[in-house]
């Protein structure tokens, strides 16, 4: 996954979890007395660590190319 797209992703997630109910207690008297329910801290740390792992990729990748693009650059000198 490009970095753009995990971007979306992972704030796409975090908004549908935070609509849901079972996962996440939003209170409109203000933020203090909002928060994740036992279940919806579950899905969060499970979540993260899965998009950890496509975040840990898409850095590799685009650590290779500009490894790569160094390399061409001074092999061009």
């Amino acid at each position: 996954m490009r970095r753009e797209t995990l971007k979306d992703s992972l704030y796409g997630g975090l908004v549908e979890i935070t609509k849901n109910p079972k996962l996440y207690r939003f209170s409109s008297i203000g933020k203090e007395y909002c928060y994740f329910t036992e279940e919806g801290k579950q899905e969060i740390l499970e979540w993260i660590h899965n998009h950890a792992k496509e975040i840990s990729t898409a850095e590799e990748i685009i650590l290779n190319e500009r490894a790569k693009k160094l390399v061409l650059d001074e092999l061009k000198r």
